[in-house]
C-alpha cells in the first residue's frame, strides 16, 4: 500500500522518466531504447502518429514514442495495448488497443487505434 505523501513523489519520478531529443538524434535514441536486451519480449517501443491538434496549437511536431504490450503477434507486427499515459497525443489513452508494424529501418509504428472501433477491424 502506498503511504500518504508518497503519491506526489511517485508522480514526480514518473514525470522524470520522459526523454526528449532533437529531431536529428530521435531515431538513434529510439533504437537504443527499443533494442535494449533487458526489455521484456512481450513489449514493443513504438512511434505514434503526430497529434495534429496539439502540433497546430503549439506549433511543435512532437513525435511521441510509447511502450505497447503485445497481445497478438510479435515484435515486428501485431496488436497490443498502449502501456504509457500519453503526454503529447490526445488520440491515444492508456490501454487503448492498437495495431503496429515494423519497417525495414527497424522503426515500429502504431498504424491504427482500434479502441472503440472493434467492429471496423477484427484482430
Amino acid at each position: 500500500m502506498i503511504k500518504e505523501g508518497e503519491v506526489k513523489k511517485l508522480i514526480e519520478e514518473a514525470e522524470d522518466n520522459i526523454v526528449y531529443t532533437c529531431e536529428e538524434h530521435g531515431a538513434s535514441l529510439y533504437l537504443h531504447v527499443k533494442n535494449n536486451p533487458d526489455v521484456p519480449k512481450n513489449y514493443i517501443y513504438c512511434y505514434f502518429p503526430i497529434d495534429t491538434k496539439i502540433s497546430i496549437k503549439s506549433n511543435l511536431k512532437v513525435l511521441e514514442k510509447m511502450w505497447v504490450k503485445i497481445i497478438k503477434g510479435d515484435r515486428n507486427k501485431g496488436f497490443g495495448l498502449v502501456w504509457n499515459e500519453p503526454k503529447h497525443n490526445t488520440n491515444y489513452k492508456l490501454h487503448d488497443l492498437v495495431e503496429y508494424v515494423t519497417d525495414d529501418g527497424d522503426i515500429t509504428r502504431v498504424i491504427y487505434n482500434l479502441q472503440g472501433r472493434e467492429n471496423e477491424k477484427s484482430i
